[in-house]
């Protein structure tokens, strides 16, 4: 296969523009370049928001061809600030393949001052597709300065960490002079470095469901089916107000729950891989469970506790998920009490917190139990000794309590029920002490009669509680011990929570009037939007989890298929 190459794009206008010369076969060779017809290519525009040539001094460019990190081509260019004097932007350049192939190709912007110390570091991962020329935009901005954290596999665009991984096919045809225009508005005002002026706005929203990102207009939902599809439908394969649980090593592991309605009881499980979209059987239980506890451990494996199952009683058996022998071992003794729907939270210290829960059962049948009363009692389960203890117990006793570590060590738990009826209180657990006691605040905010234990965990410490009544959003600040009212969900009704993205925003899924809409809550702005486009299926029961490059896998309750939310860098307006 002939590698893809750098290749100078059409200038527009006689000033000097940004652009790589051609790479042939990953040699610079300096010269005039003849802009060809049809052929597989992206045209990557450069923009930026800064002045030059302070801040923005130099941009060097580096493409590489995957896998394997072929070098094809790096250059610098100085960034002058003046009209016909070096290089302006914005500016453009090209990868393509000579011979129409899909390559795919990894692109490395890194913008220095005038002291050669990093303003700004963006990268960019993306295929060519055959017999189109596309564009992309690469936004040196200001609200990038200095992010140079972003995790592996992330970048920073338009200020926030999202995955450098762009899909092609959502990416607009190019025309000669897109680079020199903004197609929607988005968060940063690019402008023309010989000028300083705006570049010229064609629209300002996106048509047909798409979005805006560097002020280009990427099209389709995001929301995709996997091309695989699970082993088996699970209903209940996650803890009860929790995500289904990504692993060590980037994959999602769904485990346990009920078959197609309502039984049996499931005691298989199986992994996703992200990379490959494929669902792949893994060991079975010793027991079958559904709603049971679930909790990672530091050493990557995973507890699941409690449950219940054809037996109708509830269970004190827990098992150990091992995901590099893909294999359950039973835990070295039972919980101390059996447990249906209890909350399970990793300490800082390694430990499992165990709390809450419902052992009175009435009757329990294809995957409908009644109850009554919920625990109060806890215990902890240490991974070195692979035993639990009892602790302390709650002020109220509960079932699908939300437990959330907390920095200091101990525990906050709050929402779940007793009797059918919500908890108001919240609890604080000290893990030097074992003892449970009122939080700060000590109830949800006046009028509200209950939460549900779909609780957003925020990478800043907060906490998004939906409460009883739906359209009723707070944030929590454990550390300062208040509550902040949200806005209101964009759709009626208001989804399921999915997960907290990598990059901090918050995706739900399932609202709105076909049960298929999406929307995000942006911990930055404090405020909601809907995301374009709708779900492959409507998913009722939905379960979700983070993918480490930004994205989300979510399981419909029942369902043989599945889906992949990828996440497109959304600027969302404050409250």
């Amino acid at each position: 296969m002939t590698p893809a190459r750098l290749a100078c794009p059409p200038r527009g206008g006689a000033r000097p523009r940004l652009a790589l010369m051609c790479a042939v076969a990953g040699a610079m060779a300096v010269g005039s370049c003849k802009k060809e017809t049809s052929r597989t290519e992206i045209i990557v525009g450069v923009a930026t928001d800064l002045k030059a040539p302070a801040p923005l001094d130099q941009v060097e460019i580096t493409a590489y061809r995957l896998p394997g990190n072929t070098l094809l081509a790096q250059q610098q260019f100085m960034i002058s600030g003046l009209i016909n004097s070096d290089y302006e932007l914005p500016g453009t350049y090209a990868v393509y393949s000579d011979q129409g192939a899909p390559d795919r190709i990894r692109l490395v912007l890194v913008a220095t001052d005038d002291k050669q110390q990093v303003v700004v570091q963006r990268t960019a991962v993306l295929s060519l597709v055959p017999g189109k020329t596309l564009f992309v935009r690469m936004g040196v901005v200001s609200a990038c300065m200095g992010k140079l954290d972003c995790p592996a596999g992330d970048t920073c665009i338009e200020g926030r960490c999202a995955s450098e991984e762009i899909d092609s096919n959502r990416l607009p045809q190019y025309t000669p002079g897109m680079e020199n225009q903004v197609a929607c508005t988005g968060a940063v005002s690019f402008v023309d470095t010989s000028t300083n002026k705006p570049l010229v706005a064609t629209g300002t929203a996106c048509p047909d469901n798409g979005w805006c990102q560097d002020g280009v207009c990427l099209s389709g939902s995001p929301f995709a089916a996997t091309t695989g599809v699970p082993t088996a439908p699970r209903i209940g394969a996650s803890q009860i107000g929790s995500n289904l649980t990504t692993l060590g090593d980037g994959s999602v592991l769904l485990v346990g729950g009920v078959g197609v309605g309502g039984t049996p009881v499931l005691a298989s499980a199986e992994t996703y891989d992200p990379a490959a979209q494929k669902f792949t059987a893994a060991g079975s239980m010793g027991t079958a469970h559904v709603y049971f506890g679930e909790a990672r451990l530091p050493n990557g494996q995973v507890l699941i506790a409690g449950g219940i199952n054809e037996g109708q009683a509830a269970l004190a058996t827990a098992e150990l998920y091992n995901p590099v022998t893909r294999k359950f071992t039973p835990t070295h003794v039972p919980m101390n009490e059996a447990r249906v729907f209890p909350g399970l939270v990793t300490l800082a210290d390694g430990r499992v917190l165990v709390v809450g829960g419902i052992n009175e059962i009435s009757s329990y049948a294809a995957g409908v139990v009644h109850f009554f009363n919920g625990l109060a009692s806890a215990e902890l389960y240490d991974p070195v000794t692979d035993t639990f203890t009892p602790t302390g117990s709650l002020t109220e006793g509960r079932g699908f309590p939300h437990v959330t570590a907390l920095p200091s060590g101990g525990a906050l738990i709050m929402c779940g029920t007793f009797m059918s009826t919500p908890r108001t209180s919240l609890e604080r657990f000290d893990a030097a002490t074992g003892t449970f006691g009122p939080a700060t605040p000590a109830t949800l905010p006046a009028g509200e009669t209950g939460c549900s234990s779909d609780v957003a965990e925020l990478r800043d410490g907060r906490l998004l509680v939906t409460m009883t009544t739906a359209s009723d959003v707070w944030l929590l600040d454990p550390v300062a011990g208040k509550f902040t009212q949200a806005p209101v969900p964009p759709l009626t009704p208001p989804g399921t929570l999915v997960a907290v993205l990598t990059g901090g925003q918050v995706l739900y899924a399932g609202g709105g009037a076909q049960n298929s809409g999406g929307y995000l809550y942006d911990p930055a702005s404090g405020g909601f939007a809907v995301v374009p486009g709708n779900m492959a299926a409507d998913r009722p029961g939905l379960m979700g989890a983070a993918l480490a490059n930004g994205d989300a896998l979510i399981v419909g309750a029942g369902m043989d298929s599945a889906e992949v939310y990828h996440a497109p860098v959304m600027s969302i307006p404050g409250d």
